[in-house]
C-alpha cells in the first residue's frame, strides 16, 4: 500500500462523530456475535444488506453469498451459536483502513466446536461499506477467512488465558502477542501478528493517538530553537532590563553565536524529530517525506557555510 505524507496533501477527512458511529456498529456486530444476541443485528445490518464469505480452508463452510438481514443474522448468529460456544471475537486496531464509504480490518475469532471440543481461531479480513444519510448501517460485508486453526481441547486452558486478556472488541497486535501461549499450532498466528506493516487508519489515531497529542509532542520540539530565536531577537531589551547595557558590539556578538551555534543545530534536530514524530503517528514510513529533506538540505547548507565563515573570519 503507498504511504501519503498529510503535511503535503490534503486528505478528505470524516467526522471523528462518524468514526464513532462506525466503531460503535463494528462493536455491536461483535457483541451480537460472540453473545448470540440476534436482535443487535438490527442495529447494525440495512435490511437489504448483502454477505460475502471467502473462506480459504475446508474446516468450515458458509454461503458464498447471503443477502437480506434475516439470513446474515442466521449465518454469522443463529447457525454459529449452535455449533460453537465461548466466542470471542477481537479487531485489530492497528490494521484498520478507512475510506469514504467503508472500513477494511482484520479480526480474530476464538470459540469451541461443542461436538468435539476442539479449539478454532480464526483469522481473517473484514470489508464493512456502510450506507449515507441519516442512520448509517452495514450495507455489505466482505468476509474472507484466511486461516483456521485448529486445537486440541487439552490446549483450551492456556488459549483462555490469553483471550482473557485481551481488551474487549479492539487489540493492537502487539498487545496481543504478549501474552499469546507457546504453542506449535498457532505459529501462523504469530507470524501475521508481528507483520510490520500497518495500515493508516484515523479511528485508530483518534482512538489511541489523539490529534492534539501530535501537536503537542510538535510544539513542545520546537520550543528550543524558538526560545532562542527570540532571546536573540530580543537582547538589546533583556541587557537593559537586567542593567547590563552590552554594548552594540557585544549583542551582535551574542546574537550571532547564538544563531548560529544554537539556532541552526537546533532547528534541524526539531526538523528531523518532527519527522519521526509525525511518521509514528501517520504509519508512514521515513522515506515518504522526501520533500520533508529536500527542504532541510538548503538549511543544513546554510548552516555549514555560516560556520565556515564564522571560524575564517
Amino acid at each position: 500500500m503507498s504511504s501519503k505524507n498529510y503535511l503535503f496533501k490534503n486528505k478528505e477527512k470524516e467526522s471523528n462523530t462518524q468514526y464513532e458511529i462506525r466503531k460503535n456498529l463494528i462493536e455491536n456486530y461483535i457483541r451480537a456475535v460472540d453473545s448470540n444476541e440476534e436482535d443487535l443485528m438490527d442495529k447494525v445490518f440495512a435490511q437489504d444488506a448483502s454477505l460475502e464469505i471467502k473462506a480459504q480452508t475446508t474446516y468450515v463452510s458458509f454461503p458464498e453469498v447471503t443477502n437480506n438481514i434475516d439470513e446474515i443474522t442466521n449465518i454469522l448468529v443463529s447457525d454459529f451459536s449452535e455449533k460453537y460456544e465461548n466466542i470471542s471475537t477481537f479487531s485489530f486496531i492497528d490494521t484498520l483502513v478507512n475510506e469514504k464509504d467503508s472500513i477494511t480490518c482484520n479480526l480474530l475469532v476464538c470459540m469451541r466446536d461443542k461436538i468435539d471440543k476442539k479449539i478454532l481461531i480464526s483469522y481473517g479480513l473484514y470489508v464493512w461499506e456502510f450506507s449515507e444519510g441519516i442512520e448509517t448501517r452495514v450495507e455489505k460485508l466482505n468476509i474472507e477467512i484466511e486461516k483456521i486453526l485448529v486445537l486440541k481441547p487439552l490446549q483450551e486452558k492456556e488459549i483462555s488465558t490469553w483471550i482473557s486478556s485481551l481488551p474487549q472488541y479492539w487489540v493492537e497486535r502487539k498487545e496481543a502477542l504478549k501474552e499469546i501461549p507457546s504453542l506449535h499450532h498457532i505459529k501462523f498466528l504469530k507470524d501475521k501478528l508481528k507483520e510490520k506493516e500497518e495500515r493508516s487508519n484515523e479511528l485508530y489515531t483518534y482512538k489511541v493517538n489523539p490529534i492534539y497529542q501530535h501537536f503537542k509532542m510538535g510544539a513542545v520540539v520546537w520550543v528550543l530553537p524558538f526560545m532562542i530565536f527570540t532571546i536573540a531577537m530580543i537582547l538589546p531589551k533583556i541587557s537593559s532590563f537586567f542593567g547590563y547595557y552590552l554594548s552594540e558590539f557585544r549583542i551582535g556578538e551574542i546574537r550571532k553565536e547564538m544563531l548560529i551555534y544554537l539556532f541552526f543545530p537546533t532547528s534541524i534536530l526539531a526538523f528531523l524529530i518532527t519527522i519521526e514524530f509525525d511518521s509514528k503517528f501517520n504509519n508512514l514510513k521515513r522515506r515518504a517525506y522526501k520533500f520533508f529533506y529536500i527542504l532541510i538540505i538548503p538549511f543544513v547548507l546554510l548552516f555549514i557555510y555560516v560556520v565556515i565563515t564564522d571560524m575564517l573570519s
